[in-house]
């Protein structure tokens, strides 16, 4: 608990992957899908930071306190951070994940024919790995390219 609200304890991959192995389907994707939000929300906040350069006080609100998902991927596609194969990615992993999540709670509620499989449940969670992978290693190149302009910056000013 912090200030007496609850909070996941531990590593929130491990947390994900401990889930899906034991079964607890929603919780894991429930957990993909936050983390893979938060992930949207840092890369599109480094992004814009770096932009701002010495104006960084100018950022904009965080993007998950106002926006939905798909505004999200529209402003990191819409400024160059995502490429358009990664945007369509990431929409048809929150599609999958919208699907899989109701197929997997309705039928407590009523019968449906639609079940989930194994399988289709296996492939979504790996999709999701990938794509936590890739906008990791954005967040990382885009910082890598930032601070080889900085010096870039700072050689050119003390040379120059």
């Amino acid at each position: 608990m912090i200030d007496g609200g609850l909070v996941l304890d531990g590593d929130l991959e491990e947390a994900t992957e401990e889930a899906f192995i034991e079964g607890r389907f929603v919780e894991a994707f429930a957990l993909l899908h936050s983390y893979i939000e938060w992930l949207i929300v840092d890369l599109y906040r480094l992004h814009q930071a770096i932009g701002l350069g010495e104006n960084v006080h100018e950022l904009e609100a965080p993007v998950n306190e106002n926006h939905s998902w798909q505004d999200s991927l529209n402003r990191l596609f819409e400024n160059d951070a995502i490429t358009k194969e990664e945007y369509k990615h990431l929409r048809k992993f929150n599609e999958l994940r919208n699907k899989i999540v109701r197929r997997l709670i309705l039928p407590a509620y009523q019968m449906r024919k639609e079940k989930v499989t194994r399988s289709e449940a296996f492939d979504i969670f790996m999709n999701a790995k990938e794509l936590i992978f890739m906008l990791k290693a954005r967040s990382k190149s885009l910082t890598l390219r930032s601070q080889t302009w900085y010096q870039d910056e700072m050689d050119h000013k003390l040379l120059g």
